[in-house]
């Protein structure tokens, strides 16, 4: 599912794409064969907004513009979606 939702993000042509990962799957993005894509290691899982704390220094150097925080379980999620987000569409 991950790859999935990782798939769908890459659409809008992103800066940096972070994935937060636990613990024991820092190298889930080779694993996945997702090419430029950044773990960050949450330890201990502590929800969604401490995954976003966690994935934030990975972004320092790129500044972006616009955060998009996708969650990895979503298989509905496709680029349309994706695009229309990032366009304030939605």
């Amino acid at each position: 599912m991950a790859a999935h939702v990782l798939r769908a993000a890459a659409s809008c042509d992103p800066v940096a794409t972070v994935l937060v990962v636990a613990p024991d799957l820092p190298d889930l993005p080779q694993r996945l064969g997702a090419e430029g894509v950044v773990a960050a290691v949450q330890d201990p899982p502590l929800g969604t907004g401490d995954a976003v704390r966690c994935a934030l220094p990975a972004l320092d150097a790129v500044d972006p513009d616009l955060l998009l925080v996708f969650f990895a379980d979503h298989p509905q999620l496709d680029a349309e979606t994706v695009l229309a987000l990032r366009d304030g569409a939605v």
